[in-house]
């Protein structure tokens, strides 16, 4: 390396954000033309998603995985979901789907979870700046940008609309010849009986996929519930389960065995087995889905009071997402719950939802409660003493407590044009993120360019406000000065004032001293009637002047006075009165009561980019007349303010032409492409640049030097990590070559990259190390272990059981191939064994294979009778009869080009029975 370091502490690390950007030297370069010729650009990039397990309110109240939504990519839908907002709803128009995307997750205190990719924008809340109440605002961030501490936008409770039961779609089997006949009946609709059925079967029963059988158990000390759950089965299916008592060896007590044996039922309840909420009841209303809880809590749950900090509801359970998913669904109910590690005598931990709050606790007893005697009466007992510590608290931010890389995954969005947002598994959601490579742009834009911008009444036509443009910082100026000017011409307005309510309050006594109480009375009414009137001529005389023209004071529609750099205004996701302006609707537009027309103008957010960059992710989920529009306003570097709503009053409202030059600089991925307006793309590609970013660099000195100046920009991010020693780079860069995927080449997937070198430098911090050394980083490799990694790890383990991997000795018509898993630059090594057996004959038309090949391994393995031919020189396709197997790969499946030395190899050594062992490589596809 050239860079001269002992530790990366010696490396400067550059502040300006163009040259923090690693590995985009071409987009660098083309956004500093763009910023010294003021081009626009289009940056195309990775998509940002959900993996499709996250669950999404709609605005019924229904819970849907979000992969759910749509079946193909780009695919039209109609389906309304909630924003976050109140019980405000829109409508997700378009559903995206992206194959095989690196993931990440966040964990809130409360054990929320949302996992997408690097880029997906999450809405997080930050205490206003010089605030020290309950202040608070709003931004959105990106998954990557997310650190532990910060906290996340959540909701406290989603509204429920849904009242008629849903139909089960369920269905008889196909008889087999002479098999039973069903004489039972199978339910039409999820009815709160069922519900309660699949509650309590999830929470103490099972699901036999063997004997195809399914039931639950019910302790001797809750037999209470004993005839109401057989009921379930005899009320929703015509059968009488057996009903068996036995006690179990670990157990005192006798448990009752409930065991439904039917293959119908079986067959149509097996999706019980997964141990989730069913997306039946997640799909229904409120009443069945308080059932199914119910039950749920009766089987696995808990409730106890015993004295402040002892009391509460729990719920236990070894499936985390079991837990989520009531977490989730609570919201429904307005509870507040939260997911904890608990940790037994034996050191044995078990996964609890705990519901603790007093007005939580209210809300569970009425809405939800248990169905046994024993926990009922504690619950009534708790929920009597919860009113006296019961506090109306709305959960609107929770804390995220961790942040863990995941590996690579099909994700998935939804378009929402009118609130670009969405719930999911209670956090609020986006689906657009913002581009360092645009704030680095509007760096290298000159600040000189800024200008204020004012509204000012226009005394002709109210309606058509005019626009006025002034030096930074001169709005405020102006302003200040007519407003000292306004004040000094309405100075004595006060003084006369004060002395007429002098003059109303002593003159009533000093006429009942003289004519009496009758005409003291009359005076006091007089003077008072005398006084309103006095009020309203000096504010109606004040409203003359501002309306006419005399004393209106401006509107600073645009202050740039503070701005030390060009603005970077994101408009991702924005409908069009954010994005292009709008007027304000004014209630009282008669009589010139009021809002004068140009103090209503709000502007855009083209206007507010002028001078710097606008930047918009996902550009083409814009609507069609908005990218129009916005077109307009890049050609014509101008555009007018005017009401958005045709109902609106602010419709008759028409600015005079706004500044706004901006550079606009648009991501996306490659299908934003096809939703782009063809105009725009055509502006942007006229005159400026489209830019597809990479994702290898060359391995060169240079860059390997700036991996080195990445690695100490990030320590210094961190804020917590000790420095990195040079051995510690060296091993980082070195484990940047293996990602890349090819031959010379560097990795620019910097965020896995970056968590790496963090395990890394948590490592060193928990053994108290000044320095991360080498040991370090290999540590933190096995510590943060692809997904692929941990695959091979456990498929190695297995197959060392049933003896499949063979290492020693000689076997005649075996190889060990080397397989591959992973994709992406994730790569990771298995052995492969391959066997085969020839015949003489020759009667077979091609090769036999087994072992789930793909068709280009089955081209690769037809291709062997030629690699042989051209090395021996003899076709045994003419003489021979030839099988290959390739070994324990039933599941996974083969696919890739590479097998055919190995195959050629394993196929030479049966028919010169000479034995040969090679390492040759296999490309090995993984079918998650």
């Amino acid at each position: 390396m050239q860079l001269n370091f002992k530790t990366t502490k010696d490396i400067k690390v550059p502040t300006e954000l163009w040259k923090q950007v690693l590995g985009q030297d071409q987009a660098i370069q083309i956004i500093r033309k763009a910023a010294k010729q003021r081009r626009h650009v289009l940056l195309i990039g990775e998509p940002g998603c959900l993996i499709g397990d996250e669950r999404v309110f709609q605005s019924n109240g229904a819970i849907l995985k979000i992969s759910d939504f749509g079946t193909t990519h780009l695919e039209k839908i109609k389906k309304s979901v909630m924003i976050g907002s109140g019980h405000k709803t829109a409508l997700a128009s378009v559903f995206h789907t992206y194959k095989n995307q690196p993931t990440m997750e966040i964990v809130t205190e409360s054990g929320k979870s949302i996992k997408g990719t690097h880029n997906h924008p999450i809405l997080i809340v930050e205490k206003k700046q010089g605030f020290t109440g309950g202040s608070s605002t709003r931004r959105w961030k990106r998954l990557d940008e997310i650190k532990e501490g910060e906290r996340v936008a959540v909701v406290s409770g989603v509204r429920c609309t849904i009242k008629k039961y849903i139909k089960t779609n369920f269905s008889n089997i196909s008889r087999k010849k002479m098999g039973p006949k069903f004489h039972g009946k199978l339910p039409i609709k999820v009815t709160p009986d069922i519900a309660a059925l699949f509650g309590y079967i999830i929470g103490d029963g099972w699901v036999n996929s063997k004997k195809e059988r399914l039931g639950f158990v019910v302790a001797e000390d809750e037999k209470d519930i004993l005839k109401k759950t057989i009921s379930f089965v005899e009320k929703n299916f015509s059968i009488t389960p057996r009903h068996y008592k036995r006690v179990r060896q670990d157990r005192n007590m006798p448990l009752h065995y409930i065991e439904i044996n039917n293959q119908n039922i079986y067959h149509n309840l097996k999706f019980l087995q997964e141990k989730r909420i069913p997306d039946l009841i997640l799909r229904s209303g409120n009443k069945v889905a308080a059932s199914f809880l119910k039950w749920l809590f009766t089987a696995d749950g808990t409730v106890y009071n015993k004295g402040r900090g002892r009391r509460g509801i729990a719920l236990k359970s070894k499936n985390l997402e079991l837990l989520r998913d009531v977490q989730t669904m609570l919201l429904r109910f307005g509870i507040f719950s939260n997911i904890a590690t608990i940790y037994g005598k034996s050191k044995h931990s078990d996964l609890q939802l705990h519901i603790r709050r007093g007005y939580d606790i209210i809300k569970f007893h009425k809405k939800i409660g248990f169905a046994c005697r024993k926990k009922i009466k504690v619950l009534n007992s708790l929920a009597a003493d919860a009113i006296k510590f019961a506090r109306v608290r709305k959960q609107i931010g929770e804390k995220v407590v961790k942040v863990i890389k995941e590996g690579y995954a099909d994700v998935f969005d939804i378009e929402v044009p009118e609130g670009h947002r969405f719930v999911a598994n209670g956090i609020i959601s986006h689906n657009t993120g913002k581009s360092l490579t645009g704030q680095a742009l509007a760096e290298l834009l000159p600040k000189e360019r800024l200008v204020d911008i004012l509204s000012i009444n226009n005394p002709q036509d109210e309606n058509i406000p005019v626009i006025k443009t002034v030096q930074r910082g001169k709005g405020k100026e102006l302003i200040n000065k007519l407003r000292l000017r306004l004040s000094n011409s309405f100075k004595y307005q006060n003084l006369v004032f004060f002395i007429l309510v002098l003059l109303t309050m002593i003159t009533p006594w000093w006429i009942r001293k003289e004519y009496g109480d009758i005409m003291a009375a009359a005076s006091l009414l007089g003077s008072m009637m005398f006084l309103a009137i006095f009020m309203l001529f000096i504010n109606l005389n004040k409203r003359v002047k501002l309306v006419s023209g005399n004393g209106a004071i401006p509107k600073l529609l645009i202050d740039n006075s503070d701005k030390q750099k060009a603005p970077f205004i994101d408009a991702s996701g924005t409908h069009a009165g954010a994005l292009l302006g709008d007027v304000l609707h004014d209630p009282l537009q008669t009589g010139g009561l009021g809002t004068p027309a140009y103090e209503r103008l709000v502007p855009g957010m083209i206007h507010r980019a002028n001078g710097g960059v606008l930047f918009v992710d996902e550009i083409g989920n814009l609507q069609p007349h908005s990218q129009q529009e916005l077109l307009t306003a890049m050609q014509e570097k101008k555009y007018p303010i005017t009401g958005q709503s045709e109902r609106s009053s602010g419709a008759m409202v028409r600015s005079n032409p706004v500044p706004c030059d901006f550079v606009l600089v648009a991501a996306g991925t490659v299908e934003t492409i096809k939703k782009m307006h063809p105009a725009l793309r055509s502006r942007i590609r006229g005159y400026g640049y489209e830019v597809h970013m990479n994702s290898i660099i060359d391995d060169t000195q240079e860059n390997c030097d700036k991996i080195a100046v990445f690695i100490a920009q990030e320590v210094a991010k961190d804020k917590k990590i000790p420095p990195f020693s040079r051995a510690a780079v060296l091993a980082i860069i070195e484990e940047a070559k293996k990602r890349a995927g090819r031959a010379g080449k560097l990795t620019l997937r910097l965020r896995e990259l970056g968590g790496l070198l963090r395990a890394a430098g948590d490592l060193a911090l928990e053994e108290k190390a000044k320095v991360v050394e080498t040991k370090h980083v290999i540590a933190a490799k096995t510590l943060a272990k692809t997904l692929e990694q941990q695959i091979v790890d456990k498929y190695i383990e297995d197959k060392k059981a049933y003896d499949v991997i063979l290492v020693k000795g000689n076997i005649i018509g075996r190889v060990n191939g080397l397989a591959v898993m992973g994709s992406q630059g994730y790569f990771s090594g298995l052995v492969l064994p391959i066997e085969s057996e020839v015949t003489i004959g020759g009667k077979k038309s091609e090769f036999i294979a087994t072992g789930r090949l793909g068709e280009i391994a089955k081209e690769a393995v037809k291709n062997v009778s030629a690699i042989i031919l051209k090395y021996f020189g003899e076709d045994i396709k003419e003489k021979y009869d030839i099988f290959v197997q390739f070994l324990q790969t039933a599941g996974e499946g083969v696919e890739g080009d590479s097998a055919s030395i190995a195959v050629a190899t394993a196929i030479k050594t049966c028919q010169s029975g000479k034995i040969q062992h090679l390492l040759v490589p296999y490309q090995f596809a993984e079918k998650f």
